[in-house]
């Protein structure tokens, strides 16, 4: 998962900063919005899907929409309670959906 700061300058105009990895969104926020500034920290997380099985035997795909919300935060939203969760890479997800329906959930 990556971040990205978003903040308005007096002009109007968004800016949109990524935050280097594994620097603190707070302390970089710190050093490229003006002073007195707001800001949001977005998270995002194109290359992540969460996995969970289905109650008939199958697997369910949630693909997570970039936002405020951490990956921890949606599973915990999204999935039924009681059921097991991964939060995997995108690539570890078949690209072919031909076979879907057999694809099963391992813990």
């Amino acid at each position: 998962m990556s971040q990205r700061i978003i903040y308005q300058i007096d002009d109007g105009f968004v800016i949109t900063a990524v935050v280097p990895s594994g620097v603190d969104a707070d302390q970089f926020a710190a050093t490229v919005v003006p002073e007195g500034g707001s800001y949001q920290i977005v998270n995002v997380l194109g290359d992540v899907r969460v996995i969970y099985p289905t109650d008939d035997g199958g697997v369910a795909v949630l693909v997570p929409a970039d936002g405020l919300l951490t990956i921890e935060q949606i599973a915990a939203k999204d999935v039924p309670a009681g059921k097991p969760y991964k939060v995997v890479d995108v690539s570890e997800i078949p690209t072919d959906r031909t076979f879907r329906g057999a694809w099963e959930y391992a813990e």
